[in-house]
């Protein structure tokens, strides 16, 4: 969310995401990757777009890779390929907005299937789904040019995070036949929250963590009203302050307490299949509404940093039907420095 916890309403503060940005300092590694993207040259049916990606060690000592959301190395539907289309146009996501633990935490705490262990030489292929994560439809039919961020984070044997930036090879592919168009389902509210493959422990966590939800956006709309000026608070994490910047916070909370208010009412999945290593939750930005909930999410304390609370509200900002936000990056010394320096995109990323 917007405010530090131990300031104002135990609010923790707001964050973006698009390449992790670690709590401490990444030291760049001369160890080299390299990531090749493969597939069909022509494809008939977009909704059956699958591409390799190929990422080979081509350096002279092993490497444990972390498998974050927007890498290679996770099949997760998120937004991690560069493609240019006809006209240089670009397909929508349509993809997840995944909450993440970090790249620091997981460096620290993860389990082995958090990672990808590449000894020199060793090579390995995955399989991308690419219609699960990108609707077509707005770029058209025609000639596609389909590459990947190429970003890796390496620990080394103390834990320490090192960034890799892997030389990649883009592929290119014609897309011809029907495009179906993106019908994501109608809003389904009802009265109370339902709930999908949940315990009823697990139903009384999410009851709880709705309640705080409520309040942390209430308490936030009223401290925002009564502020019109510059304070430390709004200056650490939107940057200088200006009215229509001090606008365009209010109206995410605002628009997230409209609909927010009814986080009572939204469908709530537990430990869906696209759960991955250090994910707390996503949901579908066109889907309003759903939330899925991960493994990160149950360990996380009921309020506070990185809280059950708190996920319901950066994901719920991330619905189109609310404030539409996008992430940029994580961690708290990141959000510092993005509003220090680019304060326009700290104030339209995602709320936690």
């Amino acid at each position: 969310m917007f405010f530090k916890l131990s300031a104002l309403v135990k609010l923790s503060c707001v964050t973006f995401l698009v390449i992790p940005v670690t709590a401490g300092p990444v030291t760049p590694d001369v160890s080299t990757l390299s990531v090749v993207v493969s597939g069909p040259d022509t494809v008939t049916d977009a909704k059956n777009l699958h591409l390799n990606v190929t990422v080979t060690n081509t350096g002279q000592r092993s490497l444990k890779l972390i498998n974050y959301p927007w890498s290679p190395l996770s099949t997760s539907p998120t937004d991690s390929f560069l493609i240019s289309g006809p006209n240089q146009v670009s397909p929508d996501f349509s993809g997840i907005a995944v909450k993440y633990a970090g790249i620091d935490y997981v460096a620290a705490k993860g389990q082995d299937d958090a990672f990808t262990v590449l000894a020199a030489g060793q090579s390995v292929v995955l399989t991308h789904d690419l219609s699960k994560g990108y609707n077509f439809k707005n770029s058209g039919l025609g000639k596609y040019t389909i590459d990947t961020l190429g970003s890796f984070y390496h620990v080394d044997d103390s834990k320490r995070v090192v960034s890799i930036k892997a030389t990649t090879k883009s592929h290119q592919l014609m897309l011809n036949g029907n495009i179906p168009a993106f019908d994501p389902s109608p809003d389904m509210l009802t009265e109370f929250a339902t709930f999908v493959n949940c315990t009823p422990a697990q139903q009384n966590q999410i009851n709880q963590a709705i309640n705080a939800a409520r309040g942390y956006v209430a308490e936030s709309i009223r401290y925002i009203n009564n502020h019109t000026v510059a304070t430390p608070r709004f200056t650490t994490w939107f940057g200088a302050f200006q009215n229509a910047r001090h606008t365009t916070v209010l109206s995410h909370f605002n628009s997230l307490a409209r609909r927010g208010n009814e986080f009572t009412a939204w469908k709530y999945t537990c430990n869906p299949s696209n759960c991955q290593p250090g994910y707390f939750a996503y949901v579908y930005r066109e889907i309003y509404g759903e939330v899925y909930l991960c493994g990160a999410f149950w360990r996380a304390p009921a309020s506070g940093t990185d809280s059950q609370a708190g996920t319901l509200v950066h994901e719920g900002t991330h619905f189109s039907a609310t404030a539409n936000t996008d992430d940029i990056a994580y961690g708290q010394p990141a959000s510092r420095e993005l509003a220090r320096t680019d304060p326009d995109r700290a104030i339209s990323v995602g709320i936690r």
